[in-house]
């Protein structure tokens, strides 16, 4: 089914229906809880946040489950479907699901539903640029997800969707007949530029790009990787500084998609890439990859991850997965220090990284 986008700035359109409205994709209970009396909540352990207003979740499975509370065997009291958005109000910790996780984000007058099928996002549409710098900007999607198509108008081929927090270079603006502003997308992996609404993009200042630590040596710095764990650790010398949950390869029995252990350097960062190889059973097509840091010439770095939010278990092709936020932080610390204006960085003496099992 062809998705068009709304005749307004509502962008956010659905997987399952045409165009829908923002009251519409903002769904807060459904059908299935009609005259349903949940009952009263009880205390299900400790609130890990709570959730301030216009935290939203987007569902990245078809099939993903409500249930009364935060537990598989409770009762299911609804069914989403890959990129529904439902309002998040808080996370607990439920009883444990899948053997590593025990988060559950809870659906206000709905249920819980398991962390692992659920992306985190916000909806925070922007004031669009009239135009951009020779350069180019960087930017993120702010809202749940966009769809970029072939021109600046919604009748012409609909060629991705856009995601959360996923990292786009705009290399032009445009302004249709209905008066709305469109963002030309520069996609150097698959040879084409694309248009998407302005307003689904949040322009990322310079001042979030800066190095951290900047003062400590190079050679002070390194990352360790634990395979049992699922964990990144990085040092300043002997002082830990930054944790957290990874994804890293899956190794299928046939041995592939292993992130390898061994002493790597980081050589290589790019803080935007279309992420594609592979067929329909065993590849992907993922543009927009934020914040990527390379420690191998084949293509294995840490990147953010919009696509699962299942970290602590190994399920990628080999590269190490993290929420954006932490590639985000491990992108600033690690050398070689990328300047803004930069798609593209190499440079020698990166900083050391250990994988080890």
């Amino acid at each position: 089914m062809s998705a068009r986008m709304p005749p307004r700035d509502d962008h956010v359109s659905s997987g399952r229906a045409p165009s829908i409205s923002r009251r519409d994709f903002l769904r807060v209970g459904g059908a299935s809880l009609m005259g349903l009396a949940l009952p009263s909540r009880r205390q299900t352990g400790p609130y890990l946040w709570e959730a301030t207003e216009g935290q939203f979740g987007r569902v990245l499975v078809d099939g993903a489950q409500v249930r009364v509370s935060p537990s598989a065997e409770s009762a299911q009291v609804d069914v989403l479907a890959f990129d529904d958005v439902v309002r998040v109000r808080r996370a607990v910790v439920g009883d444990e699901w899948l053997g590593h996780n025990r988060v559950w984000y809870e659906i206000p007058d709905q249920g819980y539903i398991h962390s692992a099928w659920v992306q985190p996002v916000r909806d925070q549409p922007q004031t669009p640029m009239r135009s951009v710098s020779p350069r180019g900007v960087l930017t993120e999607v702010s809202i749940p997800f966009v769809d970029a198509y072939s021109e600046a108008d919604v009748d012409s081929d609909r060629l991705f969707r856009l995601y959360y927090e996923t990292t786009h270079w705009i290399v032009g603006t445009m302004k249709d007949d209905a008066g709305r502003w469109w963002y030309r997308i520069y996609d150097d992996r698959v040879g084409v530029e694309y248009f998407a609404p302005g307003s689904a993009f949040r322009v990322i200042p310079d001042s979030e790009l800066t190095p951290i630590s900047p003062t400590v040596p190079p050679v002070a710095k390194h990352i360790e990787v634990s395979l049992s764990e699922q964990l990144i650790k990085c040092f300043e010398g002997r002082r830990q500084v930054f944790t957290a949950r990874v994804s890293t390869g899956m190794a299928l029995a046939d041995g592939s998609f292993f992130t390898p252990e061994g002493e790597f350097d980081t050589f290589r960062k790019r803080a935007s890439r279309h992420m594609l190889a592979g067929n329909r059973l065993n590849g992907y097509d993922l543009p927009g990859v934020p914040w990527v840091t390379y420690f191998t010439t084949d293509g294995l770095g840490f990147h953010g991850t919009y696509w699962h939010n299942e970290f602590g278990a190994a399920r990628s092709h080999g590269c190490v997965n993290l929420a954006s936020a932490s590639a985000k932080w491990v992108y600033r610390w690690t050398m070689p220090v990328v300047p803004p204006d930069k798609i593209d960085m190499w440079a020698d003496g990166g900083t050391k990284v250990v994988i080890s099992r």
